[in-house]
Parts: structure tokens; C-alpha cells; sequence
């Protein structure tokens, strides 16, 4: 069986998004609170994916300063339908969060290799891998709009990445979808691990079932 899918319902996005605004309003009039930014937001939650619970929730922590709120979406282990080539790599279970300062909500994806068996060469390793979330099985028509993206993948230990701020999908109400060139550089592995992640307005229906994916070509 794959990873685990979680699924948000347009009742509860609803509900915890009038309960983020009504706390980040607080947080505001109780102290200056930092102005976020579209580039320092993404740049904390890329950082999701790969993260310890000790890292995840020093990360939530400064997220809550901004007004970017996790919401603990139930998890779901008979809906996976995550694909992948091989048990060679592990995928996170996908993240949702409430901008609060923004009104979006972003999901975040990624993952890493278990072992280093993708090889000892130099250059380019095979064509582009691709990675992201899926969503299936919603029950209401999709409503939404992407408002950015963007992914990376790094070596084990994040000496060097590779970037992009376009998606690879062109439906989005299936998901969203990155691909980049996994490489060598400098007897580093830029593959090793990877980060997405994709923001969208704020949208009436539900988020579907989101699982994860990473095909590796």
C-alpha cells in the first residue's frame, strides 16, 4: 500500500479558516506581528517536507507569526492510491495550511531516497523525475485557482538544489505536479530529496483525497 491520503471538506475548510482569521486578528492587535511575504511563506514551508517533528514544529511556530496555520487534516490509509517505481523512496504525507494574512491555502509535498542506490556517475541521471500530489475522489466540482508554485530538489545534505516555479500538470483540479533534472554536482546526488508546493485561492469546495507521487525516469 502507498502513503496515506488525507482529505479537507469544504465545511471544514470554512470553519477552520474563520477560526485562523479570528486568532491571526488577535495575534495582530496583541503584538506586531512580522509582514509576510509570498517569498519568505514559501521559502518556511518547502522546508515541511524532510522535516523532524522537532523541525516541523519550530517551523509551524514561526509560520504562526505570519498567519499560516496547519491544518491537522485526518489521514486516510485505505484511499492511497500513491505511485511510485520503486520502495526505494519515502513520500510524505501531504500538508495543508491556511494563510490567514492571505486568505490562500497551500499543500505541500515531498520526500527522500531510503538508500543512495540511484547511483555513482556525474551528470545529468536519466530524463527528469517527476513529483507532486494528486487529488481524486472529490465530491464537489473543482473551484479553485493556483496563485503560485513552486519545488526543489537537493543532495542529502542540501549543499546543492535545482528549482523551479512551474508545474508540470495542465489540470489542476487532478492536482499539481512538478519535474526536474536529478543530477550529479560536485560527487553530490541533487535528487536526493524534494520539496513542493502549491498555493491556491480561497477556494468554496473541498479539497479531494491528496496523495502523493514521485515517478523517477
Amino acid at each position: 500500500m502507498g502513503n496515506p491520503s488525507v482529505y479537507l471538506s469544504a465545511t471544514d475548510k470554512l470553519t477552520f479558516a474563520k477560526e485562523m482569521d479570528e486568532l491571526y486578528a488577535k495575534q495582530s492587535l496583541l503584538r506586531s506581528s512580522p509582514t509576510p511575504t509570498r517569498e519568505i511563506v514559501d521559502a518556511l514551508l518547502l522546508q515541511v517536507p524532510n522535516a523532524t517533528p522537532e523541525e516541523k514544529a519550530a517551523i509551524n511556530a514561526e509560520l504562526e507569526t505570519y498567519g499560516v496555520y496547519e491544518f491537522e487534516a485526518p489521514v486516510i490509509e485505505s484511499a492511497s492510491t500513491c505511485a511510485t517505481d520503486s520502495g526505494d523512496v519515502a513520500l510524505d504525507t501531504p500538508t495543508i495550511y491556511y494563510e490567514a494574512w492571505s486568505t490562500y491555502w497551500s499543500v505541500t509535498c515531498g520526500g527522500h531516497w531510503k538508500n543512495n542506490e540511484y547511483g555513482d556517475s556525474a551528470g545529468n541521471v536519466g530524463g527528469a523525475d517527476g513529483f507532486g500530489v494528486g487529488y481524486t475522489n472529490s465530491s464537489n466540482k473543482y473551484s479553485s485557482k493556483v496563485m503560485s508554485a513552486s519545488a526543489y530538489m537537493t543532495d542529502v545534505n542540501s549543499n546543492y538544489r535545482a528549482s523551479t516555479s512551474n508545474r508540470s500538470d495542465g489540470d489542476e483540479s487532478k492536482g499539481f505536479g512538478f519535474r526536474i533534472q536529478d543530477h550529479w554536482k560536485s560527487g553530490y546526488y541533487v535528487g536526493h530529496k524534494w520539496s513542493g508546493l502549491c498555493t491556491y485561492d480561497r477556494c468554496k469546495g473541498d479539497f479531494p483525497f491528496l496523495y502523493e507521487y514521485r515517478i523517477v525516469d
